[in-house]
């Protein structure tokens, strides 16, 4: 192989393999709260750098994703509403006495109309959960295919999961610009 062509495919290599990090967009319900909402944004940011140090991280000649964890406490819903939790005319609420608050809205979306794999968004969306300080994630899976998508939209809710019985929980497709 010349040595152009070698360069080429490694480059090409690397550059499938770094970690991308999605935008992210977070707005909180209620009244206005721009820099708490923005404080979240920058607690999700500084975590994800934490989390992928320079995107990756070589040891040797090997070279390795780094593999995250740490937010299993958060449970994530797609295109399901815990009971309490109904999407009336397109708007979100909890019925009276549900064990839930609705904390605000998320969107994760990959940069440049590109996709990531689904596990990627979904443990993205825990994380951004957690930085909001919720425990659910509602969500649904924008474009792509069964292992990719372009994004996600949902909502953060802090939730009293001692209560959730995921038999009376119903389905229902988010809108997809919330």
């Amino acid at each position: 192989m010349k040595p152009c062509c070698a360069v080429l495919v490694a480059a090409l290599f690397l550059g499938a393999c770094v970690a991308t990090k999605p935008s992210v967009t977070y707005s909180s319900f209620g009244e206005a709260r721009l820099a708490e909402d923005a404080a979240v944004v920058q607690r999700y940011e500084a975590d994800y750098e934490r989390r992928h140090p320079s995107s990756t991280s070589m040891a040797g000649n090997q070279f390795q994703i780094p593999v995250t964890s740490g937010s299993s406490e958060v449970k994530v819903l797609v295109d399901t509403f815990p009971e309490g939790v109904e999407l009336v005319n397109g708007s979100i609420r909890t019925t009276d006495g549900a064990p839930h608050e609705i904390l605000g809205k998320l969107s994760l979306r990959a940069s440049s109309h590109g996709t990531l794999p689904r596990e990627k968004l979904l443990e993205e969306a825990k994380q951004l959960a957690r930085a909001a300080g919720g425990n659910v994630v509602i969500m649904s899976f924008v474009g792509g295919d069964q292992a990719e998508a372009n994004g996600v939209v949902g909502y953060v809710l802090k939730s009293d999961l001692e209560h959730y019985n995921p038999k009376k929980s119903q389905s229902g497709k988010l809108s997809i610009e919330i």
